[in-house]
């Protein structure tokens, strides 16, 4: 049984993009529609200055 490999890349601030981690994916043979990215890494889902 062959195993399937999956990539993750994260881009965490507007500084930074995905090119090189995506060259890296595709370095180690990792098809294109396996790579999910992650655009939002690192951010929060709630806003910190709401009041709860």
């Amino acid at each position: 049984m062959d195993n399937k490999e999956f990539g993750y890349v994260s881009v965490s601030s507007k500084d930074q993009n995905e090119a090189r981690q995506l060259d890296s994916m595709y370095a180690l043979g990792i098809d294109e529609r396996d790579i999910h990215i992650d655009n939002k890494a690192g951010k929060t889902s709630i806003d910190l200055n709401t009041k709860l």
